[in-house]
């Protein structure tokens, strides 16, 4: 499939009467299956591929998208975008195509599953879930991504990747538990996690809002780490106009942290949408922000290499496992989950979210039981420099295009209220 993919790319090449051309073909198939109530509700075999053509004429440039591969259809978006790029006002930015060193990746048969193999997996599942009385719901998706970058200056790269992930939530009289699974993660064991919170809830009880040592299970922290990543832009930092504009070179957690990004970890293409190699870097080592991402244009101005754009990062594990970590929390609360997140001052890198799914006390090393959940709001650079505990065992979580691998992190958060669940 990947050489009919180039072949499409070569053909925009070709046919184009601009100047330069930019295509992104991200061709899917998998297999998705929804499950409710102790049944599947829905299954579906999902083919489809994803075109962005991106037009430049002088330092003007347009882009228009295209599903499907069909020289008609590419050929379309083609002419849509030397349109756009014919009428736009000229980039005070502009910057043309990459061109250079380039990466290519792998390229893999991956087989698609049955839908007996999927059955056999949710059945595990909710063989489990009957027997013990509660209601499992979730979504399987397995199957494989083909990503191509190509350009008219002779940029052409490739990556297979499998997309492979189980998310189920286990409910019973009200109480729900949670656990995510990406790669080849055991079913059975996926549903023990998820009932162990149901197991150890008992009554339900509520605390007063205010800061609180916090461990993050890895899927829980996994969820604040992205929006730091984005705050990653060494533009902004140098205008002033980031939370992390002054701190370059600077220490922003403790010597126990270092986040970096590798795309081996969770073999993802190793280029990023403009062809750009992307090599293993290190935002955080040992709690000093060493790095921040740089684009192309800020590059050439301010005479410094450009990065490419990262979308994945990692926390390196340590040493504790995570019943150490509680049995060394005099009192604070495990988080297991959290959602609805969004920014509340960029400038300052302000969060709120909320915890979901199982949120537990933990007094004098030990879980005393489950708590309310609670909405929080703190600052991201707050909750890295209160880090006092990496884990031993880290997870990949994957939240929509932005995967994480972290391990469980003990710092401190501050709750504004409680919620009614």
């Amino acid at each position: 499939m990947i050489e009919k993919l180039l072949d499409a790319c070569r053909f925009v090449v070709k046919e184009r009467k601009c100047e330069d051309v930019e295509i992104n073909i991200l061709e899917y198939e998998y297999r998705a299956v929804r499950f409710g109530g102790n049944r599947i509700t829905q299954n579906m075999l999902m083919r489809e591929a994803k075109v962005n053509v991106t037009a430049h004429a002088g330092k003007r440039k347009g882009t228009a998208s295209a599903d499907g591969i069909s020289r008609d259809t590419i050929l379309t978006a083609l002419r849509k975008a030397e349109e756009v790029a014919r009428n736009v006002p000229e980039d005070p930015e502009y910057t043309p195509p990459y061109e250079g060193e380039v990466i290519r990746g792998e390229v893999k048969e991956m087989k698609i599953p049955s839908e007996e193999e999927i059955a056999e997996a949710l059945g595990k599942i909710i063989t489990k879930a009957e027997r013990e009385k509660v209601s499992a719901a979730g979504i399987l998706e397995r199957g494989r991504i083909n990503m191509v970058v190509a350009n008219s200056r002779g940029v052409e790269v490739f990556h297979s990747f499998e997309k492979n992930s189980l998310s189920l939530t286990l409910e019973r009289d009200g109480v729900t538990g949670y656990a995510h699974g990406w790669g080849k993660d055991d079913p059975e064991e996926l549903f023990e996690r998820a009932y162990e919170k149901i197991k150890i809830s008992g009554k339900i009880s509520e605390i007063e809002p205010g800061k609180y040592t916090v461990i993050f299970e890895p899927l829980a922290f996994s969820d604040i780490l992205p929006f730091f990543l984005f705050s990653l832009d060494r533009r902004e930092m140098d205008e002033g106009r980031s939370g992390l504009s002054g701190f370059l070179g600077k220490r922003v957690a403790p010597e126990m942290f270092t986040l970096k990004s590798n795309p081996s970890t969770f073999n993802l293409p190793p280029f990023d949408e403009e062809g750009v190699p992307l090599m293993e870097r290190k935002w955080i080592e040992k709690g000093i922000l060493r790095e921040a991402m740089v684009t192309r244009y800020w590059a050439k101005k301010k005479r410094i290499p450009f990065t490419g754009r990262y979308r994945h990062c990692e926390v390196e594990e340590g040493e504790e496992e995570m019943e150490e970590i509680i049995g060394k929390t005099e009192r604070g609360l495990l988080v297991t989950r959290l959602w609805y997140l969004r920014w509340v001052d960029v400038k300052k890198m302000i969060l709120t979210g909320m915890t979901r799914d199982g949120t537990f006390l933990i007094e004098d090393g030990e879980i005393k039981g489950r708590v309310k959940e609670m909405r929080f709001n703190d600052s991201v650079l707050s909750i890295l420099s209160s880090i006092s505990g990496v884990g031993r065992k880290g997870e990949r979580c994957w939240h929509g295009w932005i995967p994480v691998f972290t391990p469980p992190v003990k710092t401190e958060l501050s709750f504004s209220s409680t919620t009614r669940f």
